[in-house]
């Protein structure tokens, strides 16, 4: 039974000759848009792949240009609670109950294989029988390895860069996939107390690190407890623990650049002032969705990817120390934002605990990823070091 049509949007560079293999990239996100990618970055994916593909952007499901167009997606860019209570309810219904649920990882792969199969056809060929040449970044390799789960024996070429953890990922069990932005974060305070007052703003006459991270904690502890403002604007806007666990995370993506800035937000924030908190976040925000796309969708199929498992999910109390309270007030808002958004894919585009469930008429075969052996081997690429992909396991 059919849900109804949508359109996704593909953009094409073509090859220099032709007749060509068609090269299928996705930047990451989620909410990134693929045909943004290929057009803003024509020039750079050629150098990387050279003049013989045809290289096609697409626009997974309700980002950008694709459908379904969701006019309710914006209730997912920020945490429940500061949305008004009268929108509560109608964002919880209107994702519950509208074409958001069709808008998962799973989706988004039964759109490729449709895609490469309808390319097939065009060039005279068996849609049954055609293969899909990948390039996936981020949350790209996300669908990458889905796709490969799903139809393993349709693999032509896959390059998979800065991997996620696809098992956990479906597991709603993030705090591993961010397990190198602890990494990072630990090396603020001996940082900070290696630059001196001078040049760390932060500093405070400590001398060691120790008494740096005890400092951050107590700020933690105190946004935790309560709320801190930020003045000089109409309405003064509350700061949270979550707000500052943000800005802290990104600031791992690009510690040297970033840390003097973070040492600026947590003076104001121990003098009680969150100024300079909500810039830098707002700021922050503002740079994730320039690379990574749409983050009111990206949060969205965050929820809907590992919907079962957010829903059995319960979270320990919050440990307090660095640097493991700001990765775990970040899971605490997100589990918050995904209990109060119902909303569920069909049976026929979820994954379940690792292994997803794909009709085959009358059947049920499940499909894992440990046990996948593909028609041609995927490369995954990575960094000794990432904030969010690290190289683990």
């Amino acid at each position: 039974m059919s849900a109804g049509w949508t359109n996704i949007a593909f953009l094409k560079d073509d090859a220099l000759i032709q007749p060509a293999k068609d090269l299928i990239v996705n930047p990451g996100g989620p909410g990134g848009s693929g045909v943004n990618y290929v057009r803003n970055g024509r020039a750079k994916l050629r150098k990387t792949f050279g003049p013989l593909y045809n290289i096609i952007g697409f626009d997974p499901r309700a980002v950008n240009n694709s459908g379904p167009h969701l006019d309710y997606y914006k209730c997912m860019g920020k945490p429940i609670k500061k949305i008004h209570w009268l929108e509560q309810t109608w964002c919880k219904n209107s994702l519950a109950n509208g074409d958001a649920k069709y808008t998962g990882t799973v989706a988004v792969a039964q759109d490729l294989l449709n895609f490469i199969e309808l390319r097939n056809e065009e060039q005279g060929k068996p849609g049954e029988v055609a293969k899909l040449t990948f390039y996936g970044a981020s949350y790209g390799t996300t669908i990458g390895t889905t796709f490969a789960a799903m139809y393993p024996d349709r693999i032509d070429r896959m390059i998979l860069d800065a991997v996620m953890d696809g098992a956990k990922y479906y597991k709603a069990e993030s705090d591993s996939l961010a397990s190198d932005s602890l990494d990072v974060l630990t090396h603020f305070a001996p940082m900070c107390i290696g630059a001196g007052p001078e040049r760390c703003v932060f500093h405070g006459g400590n001398k060691t690190a120790a008494e740096i991270q005890a400092r951050i904690e107590a700020i933690f502890t105190r946004l935790s407890e309560h709320e801190i403002l930020a003045s000089g604007i109409a309405p003064p806007y509350a700061m949270e623990a979550q707000d500052l666990s943000y800005v802290m995370f990104m600031a791992a993506y690009r510690p040297l650049a970033s840390f003097p800035t973070l040492a600026e937000v947590l003076v104001e924030l121990e003098n009680g002032e969150g100024r300079k908190l909500l810039e830098v976040e707002l700021k922050d925000s503002q740079i994730l969705e320039d690379q990574a796309g749409d983050q009111g969708q990206g949060a969205m199929i965050q929820c809907l990817d590992p919907a079962l498992a957010w829903s059995k999910k319960r979270l320990g109390p919050r440990k307090d120390s660095m640097p493991f309270a700001p990765i775990q007030e970040m899971l605490r808002g997100q589990k918050a934002t995904c209990d109060n958004r119902s909303i569920l894919p069909p049976p026929s585009q979820q994954f379940l605990g690792g292994c997803v469930a794909v009709s085959d008429q009358s059947r049920l075969t499940r499909i894992g990823f440990t046990e996948t052996k593909t028609s041609f081997p995927i490369l995954f690429v990575g960094t000794s070091a990432d904030p969010v992909t690290p190289i683990r396991g």
